[in-house]
């Protein structure tokens, strides 16, 4: 598969096929009983999901399997090559109908057969087909270049394996040996939907408290105004953060998710429920510079990390990924950040923000069924809010979930830095890009 069993084994054993047309090659036996077939009862022998993710003009290639006894046959390239194909012909319809919307002049017309085909410039842009795949899986690797994917990002994330072996973070027991920490989960979304997130605060620590990381996080980073951050209240406002941060400071455009991109849609409830629920936020530096670092007696004046502030911006999102079984709780935190300064910024926020733990409860609750929540408001969940940490993340009050971490790969991975210090994973996700000149 595209993925592999090398990965982290909750999300790549689980294909996500939400609203995804399923493409598959079929041969021409009759299937047995135990095998996949298709409506005609012919055997599956590769199968892959396509989505279109027209909120920002791409379409994601997920889930590529080939039947064990017909590998090395180049099916994975035939089925990808149809796949490419059928994104093309469905931009030359998109063409087609934008043709016929600007001879009669129909602007909702327009707006309702192109979303995201149409750049700044007002010209037409080809669908961007994106995957993804682990850095060991070369058979896939050579498959997808065979096509005329090129590699073009990587997503940075946290290890299960080492996630699990945090105190009170594995879902079977907090008390397990090593051994069962190690074995594989079932990471099916039938396994997955039988198991609620019941954890509490004093379940496990945040993340940079339980990796022993919060002495690598500035000073500055960790006395940043909360008035720095706002909630980003709507999907285009999401979109147009991640655009201007792409063409600003050089970032991928899109929001790193576990082995994905999360891209708004109406695919994407988690991400709808999460920015209804102000657990989307941006962050602009340059409002610390006037809120905090030019205080006189500041100790970000000797902070070598300092600067203007104009360079540093974040975007910060928590999501619940169902598909994660074996971590007790399913929240993913992902942030897009233009500096280590950013980051470390985000990555505190993300830890010990007592706003951001009461909003996450407040979700946690809906999704868990609590009606005692339902329609209600924010502040029936003051009692879990704190007025916040010390300098080492220290509350006695209530904090965030615990969550695995994916983030932007345009920030280096500099040694000493607090992102080189994560426990990130070896076998790398390796985002591809289909781009016809590599053919």
């Amino acid at each position: 598969g595209n993925h592999g069993e090398k990965g982290n084994e909750d999300v790549t054993s689980t294909a996500a096929s939400i609203t995804a047309s399923m493409n598959h090659i079929t041969t021409g036996d009759t299937a047995c009983n135990s095998e996949k077939k298709d409506e005609r009862g012919k055997i599956m022998v590769a199968v892959a999901n396509y989505k279109r993710l027209h909120a920002q003009n791409a379409a994601w290639i997920e889930a590529v399997r080939t039947h064990p006894d017909y590998r090395n046959r180049g099916l994975a390239s035939k089925l990808l090559a149809s796949i490419v194909d059928m994104a093309q012909q469905e931009d030359k319809e998109i063409k087609s109908q934008l043709v016929s919307s600007f001879s009669s002049s129909s602007s909702s017309s327009l707006s309702l057969s192109s979303p995201g085909n149409i750049n700044d410039n007002g010209v037409f842009a080809p669908t961007n087909i994106l995957t993804c795949t682990i850095q060991s899986n070369k058979g896939m690797q050579r498959a997808l270049q065979k096509v005329g994917f090129v590699p073009c990002n990587i997503i940075p994330t946290l290890s299960f394996a080492k996630l699990k072996e945090l105190p009170g973070w594995a879902a079977d027991d907090s008390n397990a040996t090593d051994n069962d920490k190690r074995n594989d989960v079932n990471g099916t979304d039938e396994a997955s939907e039988e198991r609620t997130t019941t954890m509490t605060a004093t379940d496990a620590q945040p993340l940079l408290t339980a990796l022993d990381l919060n002495h690598k996080v500035s000073q500055r980073a960790k006395s940043t105004p909360t008035s720095c951050w706002r909630v980003v209240s709507s999907e285009p406002e999401l979109l147009s953060l991640l655009s201007d941060l792409k063409a600003n400071f050089g970032t991928c455009g899109y929001l790193p998710g576990l082995y994905e991109y999360i891209v708004p849609g109406t695919n994407r409830l988690d991400l709808k429920k999460s920015i209804e629920h102000g657990l989307v936020l941006a962050f602009d530096g340059s409002s610390v510079v006037s809120a905090s670092t030019k205080q006189e007696g500041s100790d970000c004046g000797n902070d070598e990390s300092y600067n203007d502030g104009n360079g540093e911006r974040a975007i910060l999102a928590f999501t619940i990924d169902k598909r994660i079984s074996s971590l007790k709780s399913r929240w993913v935190c992902s942030i897009v950040a233009t500096s280590h300064s950013a980051f470390e910024t985000a990555l505190w926020y993300a830890c010990h923000s007592s706003e951001v733990g009461r909003r996450m409860v407040r979700l946690q609750k809906i999704e868990d069924g609590d009606c005692t929540v339902m329609g209600g408001s924010d502040d029936d969940d003051d009692a879990t809010a704190s007025s916040g940490v010390d300098e080492n993340g220290n509350s006695d009050e209530f904090v965030p979930f615990p969550f695995c971490l994916s983030f932007d790969d345009s920030l280096p991975l500099t040694d000493g830095s607090l992102a080189s210090c994560l426990p990130l994973v070896t076998d790398q996700c390796v985002v591809f890009k289909y781009d016809n000149r590599a053919l």
